[in-house]
This record gives C-alpha cells, sequence and structure tokens, in this order.
C-alpha cells in the first residue's frame, strides 16, 4: 500500500529524531563518562577511548559495511530509515562537538539512567516507524533473514556483553581494569532494554492465560464476574498419568492485564486445584480499544 507524504514525513521525522536521541546519548552521557555500550556504538567508544578514531567517525565506518549488506539483502524501506539514522547521528555528533554542547559527568548513576532511557527511546522511535539505528539490529534481521526461525538475541547478548567486558580494558581511566564501568554499562543496557519494554508493552501488560480443567463453566463465570474478562472455551481430550484413558476436560483462554494475574491464579486454585495452566506473553491487544481501561474488578 503506497503511503501518503504526511505519513513519510512523520516516519522519517521519527528516524531523525531517533538518531538526535542517540547523539545526545553518545555525546553528553556515555564518551565523557566512558561508558561502553554494547555493539558498533561500544567499538566506537573504545576507538575513541584508545585515540585511535573519533567516536562519530567510528560509529559511522563501523556502520557503513552493515549499511551496505541491508541494501543488499534486505527490505529497503528498512535499510534506508536505517541509513538515514545512521547518517543523521553521526551528524548530530558532529554539530555537538562543533558548538562544544556541555556534557554531564558529575554523577555517574544518574547519567547512566539517563542514557540508558534515551537510548530505550530511540529503540522505540526507530522500531515503531519500521526502521532501526543500525549496528547490531542489522545483524539480528540478516541472520533471521538467512533463517527464519533463528533467534538471534542469545547470540548478540553475548556479544554485547564481550564488547562491555572487553571495554573495561580500554577507558583511559589510568587503571588497568576499570571494573565499575563495566557494571555502569551493564546497567546502562538494562534500563535500555527495559525502557523499550514500557515503552512498547505498557506499565501493565497483557498475559494470555491457557487454563485446562474440569471446571469449565464454573471457571469462566468467575472470570467474566471478577475480572470482567472474556473468555473463549474448547473441549478437548487429555490423557495424564492419573488416567488410562483420554478423559473430556474444558480448555480456556482468557488475556488478562499483569495487575490481575494474582488474583486470577488464586481463583483457579481455588476452583479447580488439579487443573493445568501456563501463561503467554501478549505484546499487543490490537482489536480492542477499551482492553486496558482499569475496572474495577473484584
Amino acid at each position: 500500500m503506497k503511503k501518503s507524504f504526511f505519513q513519510i514525513v512523520k516516519e522519517y521525522g521519527a528516524i531523525i529524531l531517533a538518531a538526535l536521541l542517540i547523539a545526545i546519548y553518545m555525546h553528553v552521557f556515555i564518551l565523557p563518562n566512558k561508558f561502553v555500550p554494547g555493539g558498533v556504538s561500544g567499538i566506537a567508544a573504545i576507538l575513541e577511548f584508545c585515540g585511535i578514531l573519533d567516536a562519530k567517525y567510528g560509529f559511522y565506518v563501523l556502520n557503513l559495511p552493515l549499511l551496505v549488506l541491508s541494501l543488499i539483502f534486505l527490505n529497503k524501506d528498512f535499510s534506508f530509515k536505517t541509513v538515514v539514522s545512521a547518517t543523521a547521528a553521526t551528524l548530530f555528533m558532529m554539530l555537538f562537538d562543533a558548538i562544544n554542547l556541555p556534557v554531564f559527568t558529575s554523577d555517574k548513576l544518574i547519567c547512566m539512567f539517563l542514557s540508558g532511557i534515551l537510548g530505550g527511546i530511540s529503540l522505540k522511535l526507530a522500531f515503531a516507524v519500521g526502521g532501526s539505528n543500525g549496528g547490531t539490529e542489522i545483524v539480528a534481521r540478516l541472520i533471521m533473514k538467512k533463517n527464519p526461525d533463528a533467534d538471534p538475541g542469545n547470540l548478540l547478548f553475548l556479544f554485547n556483553l564481550f564488547i562491555m567486558g572487553v571495554g573495561g580494558f580500554f577507558t583511559g581511566t589510568g587503571v588497568v581494569y576499570d571494573f565499575w564501568i563495566v557494571v555502569y554499562s551493564l546497567a546502562l543496557s538494562y534500563v535500555s532494554s527495559a525502557t523499550y519494554r514500557i515503552l512498547s508493552r505498557g506499565f501493565d501488560p497483557a498475559q494470555k492465560f491457557v487454563i485446562i480443567t474440569e471446571k469449565g463453566e464454573e471457571m469462566s463465570k468467575s472470570i467474566l464476574e471478577h475480572l470482567k474478562r472474556g473468555v473463549s472455551m474448547t473441549l478437548v481430550k487429555g490423557i495424564t498419568p492419573q488416567y488410562e484413558d483420554f478423559q473430556p476436560k474444558s480448555m480456556l483462554m482468557v488475556v488478562v492485564q499483569e495487575r490481575q494475574v494474582p488474583a486470577l491464579k488464586k481463583w483457579i486454585k481455588e476452583i479447580d486445584p488439579g487443573s493445568f495452566s501456563f501463561t503467554m506473553r501478549v505484546d499487543d491487544v490490537i482489536t480492542r480499544p477499551g482492553f486496558n481501561k482499569k475496572y474495577r474488578w473484584k
């Protein structure tokens, strides 16, 4: 479907805003405090700390081969937005150096939190419009392009962990290994990921419960009455170590908010202690605008 001019401006505006946040993140907090974030940004920071190459140039030089691979192998819309993001971030960092934008170094703990929050917001802005900030995000897409069932998360986590760990040797702080800088860098990464998750799923995210029980109707009525949530029920047959033959049961599916989870677990145990239930994360509820309404449930 062809995008309108307004939609294109909106999407690329979000990409440029994400790039601005990355530049602030690097110039104001990361480089002055000798933090070593993961991925390309972390390598660029190490290069600057070692006096090899300014981070603003290293960030783009390291991204350049990944951007080329993205343009060749990945979705063009994603690739163009990623190119714009990496280019804009580099230009903003050059601008900040030129105008000598003030930096913040008085409290590393505050710097860690603020930089982590900025990093998470920039990720959300870029991902929300189908782009990225470059670096390991491109690597993840390339891996999934080759193997759609692959989960590059663990591999990239170990890579980022390696960059942060090695960075402790190259912070230029006058010690052989700066352990606390590594700790701050790891905490920064966690805050960034947590910020992204909160922005993506909210403070009260949804969870899906699947419940297999012999008291399907009773449990469904209790959920509807107390939690104000709709329930889907399917008749199934199951075999367990307690039964030699398949026994008829009900399988319920209900999506609730996280704050409702303890109450739902309590009622499941009270109504049918022998039931089997499990939960799955729900990233979004897209067809019920009122789902997140703060019901006064009992």
